[in-house]
This record gives structure tokens, sequence and C-alpha cells, in this order.
């Protein structure tokens, strides 16, 4: 079990921001069965849980992640692949999403890297270079 890492407690802190101190605090403590609300106090494991939980309760990563999920679908789009693809064709799409968004992505991040303020730029810029690729077919 190792201990929570400088990372996960700058993304909680960032998150506690956010949502408020006692959403935050109630997270922590249910995410760790009652043994603790302090953040310092975290395993790594529970600290993953708790960002976890703490994205899926902030209305900004809830818009943010229907991005990247439009995003996810264009790309299997591109790829010629149903949405019910199976699994290492989907990891397949989502690595070279991921590349793509590294090297011509406007952030030049991972998907996953890029904010909700940064989100709508990138899925237009997708959109773009998928329009261009289906105008030269």
């Amino acid at each position: 079990m190792g201990t929570v890492t400088k990372e996960q407690i700058k993304c909680i802190k960032t998150m506690q921001g956010k949502l408020g101190d006692v959403l935050a605090k109630t997270v922590v403590s249910g995410c760790t069965l009652g043994r603790t609300e302090r953040v310092s106090e975290l395993h790594k494991h529970e600290a993953a849980k708790v960002i976890a939980e703490l994205k899926r309760l902030d209305p900004e990563e809830v818009r943010a992640g229907k991005m990247r999920r439009k995003l996810i679908a264009l790309a299997y789009q591109r790829a010629g692949l149903p949405v019910r693809a199976n699994t290492a064709q989907k990891a397949a799409v989502i690595d070279w999403l991921d590349e793509w968004c590294r090297k011509y992505g406007h952030g030049h991040k991972e998907l996953n890297s890029y904010t909700y303020k940064e989100l709508p730029m990138l899925v237009s810029q997708f959109e773009k270079v998928m329009d261009s690729l289906v105008m030269k077919l």
C-alpha cells in the first residue's frame, strides 16, 4: 500500500476548492470507510478513488467527459469501427487519439489532460481535420 502522491494531493485540493471542503471531506471519509477525512492520510489507491468520485461530482468534469466521448466517437468513425468495438480495437483507437492529441492538439497533451475550457477548441480542431479528410475522398 503506497502513500498518496503529491500529484494526487494537488488534484484533490484543486477539486476541494471547486466543490467545497465539506463535500470533499465527506468523499474522503466515504472512500476510506470512515478511517480519515484528511487527504494527507490517504493511501494511493484510496486517493485514486477520491479523485474519481470528486470528478464524478464535478459538473464541469461531467461536461468535459461528454466532449471527450464525442472525440472518441469521432475517432471510432475515422477508424471505421462500430461504437461497440472489441476491447483491443477500443484501446488502439484511444492510443491513436492520445497520440494525435499530443502531436497535433493545441495543448500537445493526452486527451484526459485537457481541461473543460480547453476541450471545445480540441473538438473543433479534430472536427476540422475529419472534415478535411472527408473532402479529400
